[in-house]
Parts: C-alpha cells; structure tokens; sequence
C-alpha cells in the first residue's frame, strides 16, 4: 500500500491499512497522500472507516476537549505537501485547495493568524456536537468553511469507534460526495477547480490535484485514524509502473512501485529495481514508448507499465558451510591442524555469517563466501599433521623391530662377527634417529588422546644390544712365524665352555685349511739336483689338523655324554 501512498506529519502506519493521522495530543498534523496527482475529470471512490476519536464539541473527558478533526481534501501542492495543524486540518498554507472535512472544534471565534483559518459558521447544535462541511483556501492559503453545506454529526464520535467513511467523486458531473456513518454530504466542486487553476496553471479540462486524507489537533486532541478498505482513480499526469515478479512461479514479490514525472523528463530505474535478497533476470522495459536505454526511461503522458522478473539469491551452500562449522571445530582435522589455519577458518566462518544476515548482499558476495570457506575448509591440515606423526612413529617402530630381527638373527649360531655387531649397530643407530625425528613431532602437538597415544608407541621403542660372546678366529702364520696350535686349542675349548657350544665353526677350519694350502704352495720348491718336492712342512701340518680335530671330538663327546 505503501507504494502508493506517503504518510507525512505526525502521521505513522501500524499495519498494512490503518494510519494513524494524530496521537492524542495537541499540536499534531498528519496526512495519507497519493503518491500521485489525480486527474479531476475522471471519477475516483475512496473506501474505508474512520476513528475520529473519543471527544467532540460540547463532550469532553476528565476536563479535555475534542479537536481538531479529519479532511479530505484537494490541494495544489506536490504529493507529501501537509498543512498547518488546528483549526485549518492541515489544509491551512496551501493556496486555492479545497475539501470536506469532519469537525471535532468548532472555532466559534476567529483563530490566531498563524493558523489561516476563519471562524467556524454557526448553525443549530453547533455548539453541542461534531459537525461535517465543505471548506476550501484562498489565494492566500487561509482555510474558510462554507456555511451553507454545514451539519451536526448524527453519529459524534465516541470511544474510538470506527464508522464506514466513503468519498466520491463524478469526474463528468463535478460532483462530490461524502458518507459518513450513512450520513451524506454532497457539492458540486467545480468553482473549486476554477480556483485552484489560478496556482497550478493548468487548463480547463486537464485539472490534477493532489488529494489526501488530513488529521490535525489544537487545544483539543483526538486519537484520529483511518483504516483503507478500497480506491480506485484515475491518476493524472506521467508515471511509470514497476511490477515486481518472481521468475520462475510468476507471482508478485511485492507491490508494483508508481513513480510520477513531468513528461519529457528522464528516469533512471536503477535504484528502483533493485530488490534486497533477489537477483534481477527479465525485463520489457525495451518496448516502452519512453525507453532510452539501459533502466532509462522517458515521462510520457499516461502509465508506463514495466515488467521485471527475478530469482532469490541462493545462500543454501552458503548456510550448510556455516552451519557444519561447528562440527568441523570438534573434528581432529580443525584441532591439530597449524594456528594460522585455524584462525584463517575462524575469519571466513564470521563473514559467511555476516553475509546470510546481510538482506542486501548480491550472489556475487555469497558465491565468494562459499568459496572463500571452501579454501579455507580444504587448507586444514590436522590430519596430514597427524599422518606424517603417526608415519614417523611408525618408522621409529619399524627400525626398532628391524634392529630387533638382526640381533636375533647374528646370535642364532651363538658367534658374533664384528661385522655383525657393526651391522646391529648401524641399526640401533637409525632406530636412534627415528624414534628422536618423530618425538619432535608428537611433541609438537596439542595434549589429548592422540597425542597420548602415539607418544606411548613411541616409548615402547629401544635398540638391540648384542650380548652374545665375540668367538675369536684363531691365527693362521706363514712359515717365517711361530705356530702355536695348542694356544689356540686352549682358547677353542675355553670359549665352548663359556658359551656351552656343541658344534664346531666348520668355517673355522676352512680357514685354517686355506692357510695352510697357502703355506704349502709357497713352499712347494723343487729340491737341488733331485727335482723332488718339499713336503716336509705340509706333513706337520696335516698331522697337527688331525691331532686337532680328534681332541675336539673326543671333547665334545664327553661334555654331550655329561
């Protein structure tokens, strides 16, 4: 309703039809206008109820008296134009205007000049009641009401009721009509339309007024309102017509929009179209006879009736974003992931919910919130964080196990080699490194169950110590040097009485046999004259090796029959 009509002054809209024009208070005006000009040689009817308050001319309560009263009323102002407030109703300072109006003060006296207004007439019961009659301005502006037309109220108001207030008017006739309460007031209007020709210009037959419904208050006060039910007219002049509608199930978003205009004139419909919340798809601005281009458009004389169509902004995305938030804060992704990605998350979430709560904002700003999460929601790492923690441990585990596997491994045989042993070492060495890289790591995270637990893995990883005895290989010389086969027996049985061996290194005696061979070849000289060999060496040896071997045996054998 709204869109056709400007509530000025005191007055205010409580609903979608009733206005409330003044307070009970003094001093008060207030005015229901037309957003547009009427043309006055076309007929309009206005339909609605009136309050006119509690009070009234001769009745008054608790000592306060009734005032002033509601007009509707013809001015030569612009739309929005109010008048002055007491005895005039709003219509006082406005030149050649005219109306009807309904009279809760009866100015018996003549008013101070601030108001231009002149006495009330008098008529029988003028004093003791509400009274209805035509009144107009003069070149002046000052308000004076016809004797002539003017009658006591049937119905004086009483208790804030609402009674049916109707006004008509016959454009071929120039007649004007008033119900009130089934009570009926009529005048032909058209020496009103002379006058009001001497301040706008206008021609015969091309007469456009301003029309409205005043309230206004004085010394006595009223709570005054109107309450719309229907009206219809011809409005004069140029405007424009904005249907606003929805694209895809073709009903009204919301009423159409008239903006008025002096032909000729351009408007940019730029502001007009644009709806908070909606998404502008479809016009036929383009064959208007005024367009010019773009959402301009030119006055001509008569209405121009556009058509936009138009989607709601999508924010569906944008919400389930928002709304998941909370459970991606609880989840191990948020909660181990680096500081700034958190804070990072924690900016985009806020603007997300800025723009759902902005009834302004364009798809364009909540595409780019959508996106902006999405990057940021993607951008935690608190898994890979957990990942590469658990991967490091794992490999810490996985050393140490690999280090474990070579030491049971070396001391199977019950003889360590120190290649062996180097080859343990090297193990526990990168079971060392392992297991420090990924303490670094399970350090760095926050306290809580993850943390706790990978942090007891990594307890449970050590290195492998080889405690199984060094077997000393015994020595093998070349003839130059000295041969102590028995020392070397001795520490052969020694060392199986340690360790509590029952077999013998063959790989030992293999040894010694290549040595042995080695011996024997650089020996192997032809001898002087004869051509015969020299064995003699080979022969001690390989008695020696027999000796040896039949003394282990005979050894063993007796520890295993023990």
């Amino acid at each position: 309703m709204m869109n056709y009509f400007l509530e000025a002054g005191s007055a205010r809209s409580d609903s979608y039809k009733l206005i409330t024009l003044t307070e009970d208070l003094s001093g008060q005006a207030g005015s229901f206008q037309l957003i547009n000009r009427i043309d006055m040689n076309e007929s309009f009817r206005l339909e609605g109820k009136l309050n006119l308050g509690n009070k009234y001319e001769g009745y008054t309560i608790s000592g306060r008296a009734g005032g002033d009263g509601v007009a509707a009323v013809f001015t030569t102002s612009l739309p929005g134009v109010v008048g002055l407030p007491g005895a005039s109703i709003g219509i006082g300072g406005i030149p050649n205007s005219f109306g009807f109006k309904l009279d809760t003060w009866h100015n018996t006296s003549t008013p101070n000049n601030e108001q231009k207004a002149s006495a009330d007439p008098k008529f029988i019961g003028y004093n003791n009641g509400a009274f209805g009659a035509f009144y107009s301005t003069d070149g002046s502006g000052k308000a004076i009401t016809l004797k002539e037309d003017a009658k006591k109220l049937i119905n004086n108001p009483k208790n804030n009721d609402f009674l049916d207030f109707i006004v008509e008017y016959n454009g071929e006739t120039k007649d004007m009509t008033i119900n009130y309460g089934g009570q009926i007031f009529s005048r032909n209007i058209t020496d009103y339309l002379d006058k009001s020709r001497l301040t706008t210009g206008q021609s015969v037959g091309s007469e456009e007024l301003a029309f409205a419904i005043f309230g206004s208050t004085g010394a006595g006060t009223n709570l005054q309102q109107f309450d719309l039910t229907r009206f219809e007219y011809t409005a004069g002049g140029s405007y424009i017509a904005i249907k606003y509608i929805d694209d895809v199930t073709g009903e009204e978003i919301r009423t159409e929009k008239i903006i008025q205009g002096d032909p000729g004139t351009q408007k940019d419909l730029s502001d007009d179209i644009t709806l908070a919340g909606y998404i502008q798809k479809r016009t036929n601005i383009n064959t208007s006879q005024g367009y010019m281009d773009g959402n301009t458009l030119q006055f001509v004389k008569g209405i121009q009736t556009l058509t936009y169509t138009y989607i709601a902004v999508n924010k569906e995305i944008l919400t389930n974003l928002v709304e998941e938030s909370s459970q991606i804060k609880a989840s191990q992704k948020y909660l181990y992931s680096s500081s700034n990605k958190k804070v990072e998350y924690d900016m985009v979430i806020e603007m997300g919910k800025k723009v759902l709560s902005n009834i302004d904002a364009t798809q364009t700003d909540v595409d780019n919130a959508v996106e902006t999460i999405e990057q940021a929601r993607n951008g935690l790492d608190g898994q890979l964080i957990i990942d590469k923690t658990e991967e490091a441990v794992k490999a810490a585990e996985d050393a140490g196990k690999a280090g474990a596997d070579k030491k049971a491994e070396v001391e199977t045989d019950g003889l360590v080699t120190p290649d062996e042993k180097a080859a343990v070492d090297g193990m526990n060495d990168t079971t060392t490194a392992k297991k420090e890289e990924a303490s670094q790591l399970v350090d760095a995270l926050p306290e809580g169950p993850v943390k706790d637990s990978l942090k007891a893995r990594l307890d449970q990883v050590v290195t492998s110590e080889v405690t199984s005895e060094e077997l000393i290989i015994p020595e093998v010389v070349h003839k130059e040097k000295e041969v102590n086969l028995t020392d070397n027996v001795t520490n052969l049985v020694e060392g199986s009485k340690l360790e509590e061996k029952k077999a013998i290194d063959i790989g030992l005696l293999e040894n010694v046999l290549k040595e042995e061979s080695k011996i024997s070849t650089h020996n192997n000289k032809a001898l002087p004259k004869t051509g015969a060999n020299n064995n003699s060496l080979l022969s001690i040896l390989g008695l020696s090796l027999i000796s040896i071997s039949s003394l282990l045996f005979g050894f063993f054998r007796k520890k295993e029959e023990k």
